[in-house]
């Protein structure tokens, strides 16, 4: 599935009200919501809503990594989506389907929720984005909201910790055959893209079927400082304005190969 349906697909329907922790600390983070709008002097694709702390030259790098168009109309299926913005903060994102364009032309929009966190505060993640999702979603953050139509959002309140352990931390213990086979072929994949990616060599995985579990087990190969560099989508397409250092994708035809070849992105595919 594009952007796992696992442990992340029941934290991303978990009910907004249930409280966490009542003595929880947090802090602030800027969000933004990217979408299709016809609000303004602009039509499209734009940020419809955001926090005060996101400037215009952070409103345009945002907008320029955002997407239009995500490969299934499933309302069921999303990606998860990572980049530096400049050398002091970070975005990770998750892009869902969302109601209809305000064209009326009978397609959905694609809609995307934005976190902007700084150094200080991605490094208290141990700079991975999967744990950033994990604990937003678990949170009540990273969700499509009611309605787009708010222009101005207050900042976003994320746990001053994770909520969940990484995956070098909870390394399966499945006891049966399957299960070991199953992750010594995993950890033979990151083994082979951790090299790639500290050659800054761009790369696609091709037929993963859990793009979250495989980039979370990346991370934990990468040291600290080369996770902060190390941009990736679970799901989008490869396109020259979104040069994303790691794609996961769930198919890869003809065009879509050529598409890869011509960007110098090394195709890796995992089912064949």
């Amino acid at each position: 599935a594009m952007g796992g349906r696992s442990q992340l697909l029941m934290l991303s329907h978990r009910p907004t009200t249930e409280p966490v922790s009542h003595i929880m600390q947090s802090f602030d983070i800027e969000q933004a919501i990217f979408a299709s709008s016809d609000r303004g002097s602009v039509k499209g694709y734009q940020l419809v809503a955001r926090s005060p702390g996101i400037d215009r030259a952070m409103s345009q790098c945002l907008c320029r990594w955002a997407p239009t168009q995500l490969p299934s109309d499933d309302p069921e299926q999303w990606v998860i989506n990572y980049f530096p913005i400049d050398d002091q903060r970070v975005a990770v994102t998750r892009t869902v389907i969302g109601g209809p364009e305000y064209s009326r032309r009978g397609g959905f929009q694609v809609v995307t929720l934005i976190l902007v966190l700084t150094n200080e505060q991605f490094q208290a993640y141990r700079c991975n984005p999967i744990l950033v999702v994990k604990t937003a979603l678990a949170v009540g953050l990273l969700r499509l909201p009611a309605s787009l139509d708010c222009e101005q959002l207050a900042p976003a309140n994320l746990p001053v910790q994770p909520l969940v352990l990484p995956a070098e931390s909870r390394r399966s213990r499945v006891v049966d055959s399957n299960g070991d086979s199953e992750q010594a072929l995993l950890d033979s994949i990151v083994e082979l893209v951790a090299e790639l990616v500290a050659d800054a060599q761009r790369i696609a995985l091709i037929g993963a079927d859990d793009p979250v579990r495989l980039v979370d087990n990346l991370i934990g190969k990468l040291s600290v400082d080369a996770r902060r560099g190390f941009s990736f989508t679970t799901g989008l397409a490869p396109t020259v304005r979104r040069p994303f250092q790691a794609h996961f994708l769930e198919n890869a035809d003809l065009s879509r190969q050529r598409t890869l070849d011509a960007q110098n992105i090394k195709r890796i595919e995992l089912n064949g």
